[in-house]
């Protein structure tokens, strides 16, 4: 029995542009180390309060230089992980950074954290001319309290 098929990508212009450009459509940014949880299965999972990785974590001037230099080189998409994203206290101002570089934004987060104003700043983008907010990934798991002590 085969679990994988094959066959060929749709033709579809973007193929060739890309091929033609060996452009970057895409770049994960990794803003903390840090949890909020200590998921079992997770390898990036520093506590939340470690000043140490905390200082280590790129400025917001850093990120939005990342996200220049990624836009010029052909990137549409930025997806935020971490650790936990939203425990950067800067975390609406690094996403509207990315989102004034024009790039579609997706974030991977446990949603423990998630306020009123990250919703509403999605809210602003969906409902906008700028590029829209393409999601946010919540775990499966999140309801599941084994799944957090290590």
């Amino acid at each position: 029995m085969s679990y994988v098929d094959s066959g060929s990508l749709p033709d579809l212009g973007i193929w060739d542009k890309l091929k033609a450009r060996r452009a970057a459509i895409s770049f994960d940014l990794e803003v903390t180390a840090r949890c909020n949880n200590a998921c079992r299965h997770c390898y990036i999972a520093l506590p939340a309060g470690d000043r140490e990785a905390q200082e280590r974590e790129l400025s917001l001037a850093e990120i939005d230089d990342l996200a220049l230099q990624a836009a010029d080189l052909g990137a549409v998409w930025a997806l935020l992980s971490g650790g936990e994203p939203l425990l950067r206290p800067d975390f609406p101002d690094i996403y509207l950074a990315l989102k004034r570089r024009g790039l579609l934004v997706s974030v991977f987060t446990n949603a423990c954290l998630v306020t009123a104003e990250h919703v509403g700043n999605a809210v602003v983008f969906f409902a906008s001319d700028l590029t829209p907010t393409t999601g946010a990934s919540l775990p499966v798991d999140g309801g599941i309290p084994s799944a957090f002590p290590r």
